[in-house]
C-alpha cells in the first residue's frame, strides 16, 4: 500500500481512545464513538496563531498562547469567567442573543396585532350626505 503524503498521521492505527478505549486510525482526530479529541491531533491554523502572537510580542519567548499545545492549565469554574466586563459577555453570549431574539418577536408580534386589530374606520373620514335638490 503507497502512503498518501497528504493524509496527517496523529497516531498509530489501533491506538485506543482516551475516552472510550475504542480502537483509532492513524488520521482520526476525534473518536467516532464519544467524540473524544486525540491528544496530539493539533489543526495547523494554530501553528500559524502560535508564530502570530510570538511575532507581535502577544506572548513571552518560550511561551505559548493559551488553548494551545501542551498540557492542559488548571480547570476554570463554570461560571467565573477569567476577565472583566468582556469575558462576562462571552460567557453569556447565547442567552443574550437568544432574550434580544425573544423581544424582537415580540415587538413584531405586538405592531402585527395592533394593525389586525385596529378599527379601520378610526382614520376615515365619512363622505358627506348626498345633496338632494328638488325644484
Amino acid at each position: 500500500m503507497i502512503a498518501d503524503p497528504t493524509i496527517e498521521l496523529y497516531g498509530t492505527d489501533g491506538e485506543p481512545c482516551v475516552g472510550c478505549r475504542a480502537p483509532l486510525t492513524g488520521s482520526q482526530r476525534y473518536c467516532l464513538h464519544c467524540g473524544t479529541r486525540r491528544p496530539q491531533a493539533r489543526a495547523e491554523f494554530l501553528d500559524i496563531l502560535a508564530a502570530d502572537a510570538r511575532e507581535f510580542g502577544l506572548v513571552g519567548p518560550g511561551q505559548e498562547p493559551a488553548g494551545h499545545g501542551g498540557p492542559p492549565g488548571p480547570p476554570v469554574p463554570v461560571g467565573v469567567p477569567a476577565g472583566g466586563a468582556e469575558a462576562w459577555l462571552r460567557a453569556r453570549q447565547p442567552f443574550l442573543a437568544l432574550g434580544g431574539l425573544l423581544l424582537v418577536t415580540l415587538l413584531i408580534g405586538l405592531l402585527v396585532g395592533h394593525w389586525a386589530t385596529a378599527d379601520p374606520s378610526a382614520g376615515v373620514v365619512a363622505a358627506p350626505a348626498p345633496q338632494v335638490i328638488r325644484i
